[in-house]
């Protein structure tokens, strides 16, 4: 054969046109627009520093971050209309709202933040005004634009990684999950630039480390993560200007960190950050107009995406095109020809644990009581305030992220509650004196609560559709987690808390560590495909733990009165149980007579009869049915509070407590189990979520009442827990009235995923 006849007929393709055409013609956009990137998230950044300075009383810092913030963002329009051309096209955005469109969304978030962020920056020059009604009034009025400015800021810095994510420029498209922590990081570090210049107080530092730890670990991601959509952010001058991005950030946090008592070497780092923060934003601009000029980023993943969904079919068929190959895949999984559909679930599970982890700490805060106490003189009911809230909020957060995980999946979800819970608790750091308690009751409480409810449902209704066959069993792991989170966080706490005077400065590197627990498990979360079936796996048609018949959505849940009884069941639970677990360790070394350490050390073991009982109840519930289980609980609980004021013996004391937290995780364990029961698995985040209303209920009745009887019987706990005893006692008879509301499935075939809705 001639060496002619080895020579391909067709050249191969270069991908440098498609019919003398770019494939995705690259945005009209220039480096205004980085600039604009960068100026924007820098009024951000700021406004969230002139908050710090704020809520802690340090006039210098609070003043740099507003007048910077509205210099920036001055910056950013000038830069916004530059590149527009016309100064009119942002007013026009202003004429409608559009939620589904992040320009939209963005016009009007930027202009309430710059109402905000120039009225907190003009306030500053009110000493220089003769009027003395400006100069009396102007302070109050600037301090909430600051705070208002500050709560629209985190919109303000991630926003617009949103809208490139949203185009279709292939390697900003491929990044959409890293671009907001990359964005939002980037901010807080600029921001924390500007603080180390000003005034290298400890805020600022912590702003520095937190924002550095976001931009690098979502830059490391989208570099390494991507494959060859990676590609542009790490050649070129992309490349070049987010590697020096890098390292200049990691030159200005070691100088944050280390460089504290030197106001140059604070200086230099501010700087550093700065440049850093610019570098990034830039570098990550040119990086998708490169890819949108290479056709070779949008053909090559486009065909490998084909090929593996080709390869995913039955070895040896000849799919006639993409469409034939998802019909046939749609119709495997509906047949159950796939050998193993299950296949991986287990890690679902296992990541599911990672996330409960994270938000179970919140179990660990009577650890933090005294400690407070101490240094900001607060009695025991406004030490145990923030929890209050925390755990008063949740149903919030579960209602709204039950609906939106029904709907969108669970990951998102996942992403924004664990994002907010632990925003929160690194917020709570900033709590200075006395007189700030509303500041870590709205941190730690509202925030903190809201975003942990959010986080907390998404697990249980996603893993109540991967295991229709395990349901009480998996639902009680799903949130065993949950329960076992104190054991982790309260020696930890435990031991940062001797470590340090400024107690409230714990809350720091925990909520660093919850965000990245969080943020790791929730990036597998995912629901089961359309058609999934367990194998095997027919619903049981008798026996005590069967589901109805019919599924309903929330509104028609909300109609029934098993809704309410399921819910009264669950809040009375919570209440008797969160009642002891708010004063555990106080309870124990008053009762018991054990050191704080100890008390401290038995709260930690004590999460594991908390995490253990969701697990053991859940499971026997499929064995004995669902209300037995409640039964059990509760006279448990009643029987050990009757006793508990008594037991002086350590050893009596700890038996009884782990037998309340073991009964008081097993409501958690259980009804989640019980609500798809009763209500079907397709709406189970909807139906649960606003059943946690329950816990935000008895989260705020059980600590209130202990804490309240506690001190008016001379700081004795004997009427306390008798009285919960009573609680628990009465609470008897719902479980025995409740029953459910459609008939229990007749045949097999029918499971609740394919009953016909009333």
């Amino acid at each position: 054969m001639s060496p002619r006849a080895d020579r391909p007929m067709v050249p191969r393709a270069d991908f440098k046109s498609y019919y003398g055409r770019s494939i995705v013609r690259p945005a009209p956009w220039t480096h205004d627009v980085a600039a604009y990137l960068f100026t924007g998230g820098l009024a951000a950044g700021s406004a969230l520093l002139a908050a710090g300075g704020q809520v802690t009383r340090r006039p210098r810092m609070r003043r740099a971050g507003r007048v910077a913030a509205l210099g920036a963002l001055a910056a950013s329009g000038y830069f916004l209309v530059a590149d527009l051309g016309r100064p009119e096209r942002f007013h026009h955005m202003l004429r409608v709202a559009k939620p589904t469109s992040p320009m939209s969304m963005g016009t009007w978030a930027l202009s309430a933040f710059g109402a905000a962020a120039g009225a907190a920056a003009l306030s500053e020059a009110a000493p220089l005004v003769p009027s003395r009604f400006v100069r009396r009034v102007a302070p109050p009025v600037g301090a909430a634009a600051g705070l208002g400015a500050a709560a629209v800021a985190p919109v303000v810095a991630t926003y617009t990684a949103v809208l490139l994510a949203n185009t279709a420029t292939p390697s900003w498209h491929a990044a959409y999950p890293e671009l907001p922590f990359v964005f939002a990081g980037s901010a807080l570090a600029s921001g924390a630039g500007i603080g180390l210049i000003a005034d290298p107080a400890p805020p600022a530092r912590r702003m520095a480390v937190l924002g550095a730890a976001l931009e690098l670990y979502g830059a490391r991601r989208i570099e390494t993560t991507k494959g060859l959509l990676s590609e542009p952010y790490t050649t070129g001058q992309a490349g070049k200007f987010l590697r020096a991005g890098r390292a200049l950030t990691a030159i200005g946090v070691a100088g944050a960190v280390l460089g504290r008592r030197s106001r140059v070497v604070s200086a230099l780092s501010g700087l550093s950050l700065l440049t850093a923060s610019a570098l990034t934003r830039f570098g990550i601009f040119d990086g998708g107009m490169a890819s949108a000029r290479d056709p070779k980023y949008t053909v090559v993943p486009q065909r490998a995406r084909l090929a593996s969904k080709v390869d995913d079919l039955q070895k040896g068929e000849t799919p006639g095109g993409l469409v034939l190959a998802r019909r046939r895949q749609e119709v495997e999984m509906a047949t159950s020809s796939n050998p193993n559909p299950t296949r991986g679930r287990w890690w679902i599970v296992v990541a599911a644990v990672l996330v409960q982890l994270a938000l179970g700490a919140v179990y660990a805060w009577s650890v933090f009581n005294k400690p407070l106490q101490e240094q900001f003189g607060w009695s025991k009911t406004e030490a145990v305030l923030p929890f209050e809230v925390a755990i008063g909020t949740i149903f919030i957060g579960s209602l709204i992220g039950g609906r939106i995980q029904d709907r969108y999946g669970p990951r998102p979800v996942a992403f924004g509650g664990v994002a907010l819970y632990s925003l929160g608790t690194i917020l709570a750091s900033l709590v200075s004196s006395s007189d700030q308690l509303w500041l870590l009751v709205l941190t730690y409480g509202a925030m903190g609560g809201i975003g942990l409810g959010a986080a907390y449902i998404t697990p249980i209704a996603m893993l109540a559709k991967w295991f229709p066959d395990r349901r009480g069993l998996i639902t009680g792991i799903a949130v065993a987690g949950f329960g076992f989170g104190a054991v982790v966080t309260a020696p930890v706490a435990k031991a940062l808390l001797g470590n340090t005077d400024d107690k409230p400065s714990v809350f720091l590197p925990l909520g660093i560590a919850y965000l990245i627990a969080g943020v790791i498990g929730a990036t597998f979360f995912r629901n089961p495909p359309e058609g999934y079936a367990v194998p095997g796996f027919v619903p049981a048609s008798t026996g005590k733990a069967v589901a109805g018949t019919r599924v309903y959505t929330l509104p028609e849940a909300l109609r029934t009165r098993q809704w309410y009884m399921l819910t009264a069941i669950l809040a009375l639970n919570v209440t008797c149980g969160i009642g002891f677990i708010s004063q555990a360790a106080d309870s124990a070394e008053d009762i018991a007579g054990v050191a704080a350490t100890t008390a401290a050390t038995m709260v930690g073991v004590l999460g594991l009869f908390n995490g253990g009982g969701r697990i053991f109840w859940a499971w026997l519930s499929d064995r004995i049915g669902r209300m037995q289980a409640f039964l059990g609980m509760l006279a448990l609980q009643a029987i050990c509070f009757a006793i508990l004021p008594f037991a002086t013996a350590f050893a009596l004391f700890a038996i009884l407590a782990a037998l309340i937290y073991l009964a008081y995780g097993g409501g958690f364990g259980t009804m989640p189990a019980t609500a798809a029961d009763y209500f079907g698995t397709p709406n189970a985040g909807a139906v649960y979520g606003a059943m946690i209303v329950a816990w935000s209920i008895g989260g705020v009745v059980g600590p209130l009442l202990t804490a309240a009887l506690y001190e008016a019987n001379d700081q004795s706990y004997t009427l306390p827990f008798l009285v919960l005893a009573a609680v628990a006692l009465v609470s008897l008879v719902l479980p025995l009235v409740t029953r459910m509301p459609s008939a229990p499935a007749a045949e097999p075939a029918a499971t609740e995923e394919t009953a016909p809705r009333a």
